[in-house]
């Protein structure tokens, strides 16, 4: 486990999952913290490409590796068992049900290993990362991400990583880009605020000098959806 005095700064990192990249999610994971000692990141870590070149969008200056987990990791077998469907049309209902996540993600072991170092790496580090992942639609992307979450919930109950609450936004939910700050923000707090009204305090949680909050991990899919003329909602997501 990372000691937490070690240097905050904020990572970015890249997973292709297939070649395509015509679908994406952005996995975020943020922190708060009283330190202003934030840099960002892109690092282009493929899975076809083992070279990192990671590329700040604020400052192209500036580089940072980012350390990949040094042991490799598997998809942990469901503790917690399935429900039992009544009937057969229940079953089906269950398998077609866009949340539900297999028993196990065959050859996702990698990706699995790769985004559970990344984000339990920032959530014990205490420090703020983004990582995008991208491949055609149904390549195990989503429920990729949510079996790391669930394994690091109940890492979370047991103490072996510190406490984070997780929200998801899905671009297809939204009428309107700026909604994202909405959803966000309501998420967090349960309170509805106006999209602009919701981007200013989510801007002062994450990024002005404060007392130490929950750790917040945001799970962003069809990030395309959320695309304007300015990249406005896009960039402010990859900064906080």
């Amino acid at each position: 486990m990372t000691s937490s005095n070690c240097i905050k700064k904020k990572s970015h990192g890249i997973i292709q999952i297939d070649s395509s990249d015509e679908e994406g999610s952005v996995f975020s994971c943020s922190s708060v913290d009283n330190s202003d000692d934030s840099v960002s990141i892109v690092s282009d870590c493929s899975l076809l490409d083992k070279d990192c070149k990671p590329i700040s969008p604020r400052n192209k200056s500036k580089q940072l590796s980012v350390k990949k987990g040094a042991s490799k990791l598997s998809l942990p077998k469901r503790e917690t068992p399935l429900k039992t469907p009544q009937n057969v049309l229940e079953e089906s209902r269950q398998r077609l049900h866009v949340s539900t996540v297999p028993k196990s993600l065959p050859c996702r072991e990698e990706e699995y290993s790769d985004i559970y170092s990344f984000v339990k790496g920032c959530l014990c580090a205490h420090t703020g990362g983004c990582m995008y992942i991208s491949g055609v639609p149904g390549t195990g992307k989503t429920a990729t991400v949510h079996e790391v979450i669930r394994n690091l919930e109940q890492e979370k109950e047991s103490g072996d990583v510190p406490i984070f609450s997780f929200v998801e936004v899905n671009g297809m939910w939204l009428t309107d880009p700026y909604q994202c700050y909405v959803q966000i923000f309501k998420s967090l707090t349960g309170e509805t605020r106006a999209p602009q009204q919701a981007a200013n305090l989510l801007e002062k949680r994450f990024t002005e000098k404060g007392p130490k909050k929950d750790a917040v991990v945001l799970l962003v899919d069809e990030l395309d959806r959320l695309w304007t003329r300015k990249q406005t909602v896009m960039y402010n997501i990859f900064d906080w």
